[in-house]
């Protein structure tokens, strides 16, 4: 094996670690965001219990104003977490363009390593016939 191909095949080895390693963190991540958004689910529920549990018209305003606060830092919360699952996608992305172009070059590689093969089968096939061709005149020469 040329230094080439080992390189290369140790660079594939340490990609395919990188992707497993980025799919499960984006499996964690979601996980992570689901029990947020259910967090977040309970907390909107409470809130709206809480609207309906007022006695009067100060306790249902304060509700009200808690469950818009409750939303806003839930949007908020929503599109970072979209952000960060949009963000480790993408870099799983570039590892797989990079796992793919390693692959190529790889085979391309293996092809030009098969090629010199060839060529030398080709080269040590003809020196083997001349050799033979040789071989049968010096036979001729000692039978005559």
């Amino acid at each position: 094996m040329s230094f080439g191909r080992e390189a290369l095949k140790k660079t594939l080895e340490q990609l395919k670690k990188n992707v497993f390693s980025h799919i499960e963190s984006l499996l964690e991540l979601s996980k992570s965001h689901a029990e947020k958004y259910k967090e977040m689910t309970t907390e909107l529920k409470q809130a709206s219990e809480n609207i309906q549990k007022a006695r009067d018209t100060k306790e249902r305003l304060e509700a009200i104003s808690k469950l818009e606060k409750i939303r806003h830092i839930q949007q908020e919360a929503s599109f970072n977490m979209e952000m960060e699952t949009r963000k480790s996608q993408t870099e799983l992305m570039e590892i797989l363009v990079l796992y793919v172009s390693a692959l190529e070059n790889y085979a391309l590689e293996f092809d030009k390593t098969w090629d010199n093969l060839i060529e030398q089968i080709k080269k040590q096939r003809e020196k083997t016939e001349e050799t033979t061709k040789e071989l049968r005149k010096i036979n001729l020469s000692y039978i005559k």
